[in-house]
């Protein structure tokens, strides 16, 4: 976990006006833009620019304010598995939280400690209640979840099927990795005046691995 120190002075490169993360020119380190103008320098050398359309998603997901205490500033990125692990950003590994909770991250099983399992549950359920996925995706997460704990131990992959016209109402778990989408024709089509063919078509949409581990860690209960 790479940690953040203050940094009371900044270099002529890093304006305070900044509307985003800043790489020094020649310089690896990078400076981490804070709620109200605040900057921290990471400890981490050979971290890449976190892109700002990622940072702006996770800072609305959680209200922009600390997920566990609701402190609005200084406010931090922390990766669930530790960057030096995944060497990525992305989203369902990401969570903001406030320098002090940040701060308090261990590397335990302890369930009294802020550790990769509470924030991968805390995770999960801000992007159940915070509007990341679509009512036709929670009722999709729904059904697999009801098969999951119905089944646990089957090696099967549990398979839901759509018309192929709802694919855009899906996306968001396909791009996640909780779903694998493919895409079968019926063998018929319909054919327009105007020489448009629409062809016939279902979804399967395959839980992954990814997915199954996301299942497990939710709540009982998807309000």
């Amino acid at each position: 976990m790479g940690q953040v120190r203050k940094s009371d002075a900044l270099p002529e490169w890093a304006s305070a006006t900044q509307a985003s993360p800043t790489v020094a020119p020649n310089h690896k380190s990078i400076y981490c833009e804070r709620v109200h103008g605040g900057y921290g320098v990471c400890e981490m050398s050979d971290r890449v620019h976190i892109p700002n359309e990622l940072q702006r998603q996770l800072m609305l997901e959680v209200g922009y304010r600390c997920p566990l205490c609701k402190q609005t500033e200084p406010l931090e990125f922390e990766h669930i598995d530790d960057y030096a692990e995944v060497q990525r950003h992305e989203f369902t590994n990401m969570i903001v939280l406030c320098a002090s909770c940040h701060g308090r991250k261990r590397d335990t099983s302890s369930p009294r400690h802020i550790n990769r399992a509470s924030l991968r549950k805390l995770k999960q359920n801000l992007m159940m209640l915070n509007g990341r996925y679509s009512d036709m995706e929670r009722r999709v997460i729904e059904v697999f979840q009801r098969f999951v704990q119905t089944d646990p131990n089957t090696q099967l992959p549990p398979v839901f099927t759509l018309p192929d016209t709802m694919e855009l109402l899906t996306r968001r778990l396909a791009e996640d990795g909780l779903v694998t989408i493919q895409r079968r024709d019926l063998g018929y089509a319909v054919n327009f005046s105007d020489g448009f063919t629409f062809k016939h078509g279902i979804l399967l949409l395959v839980l992954t691995p990814t997915g199954r581990d996301f299942i497990l860690n939710l709540n009982s209960t998807i309000d």
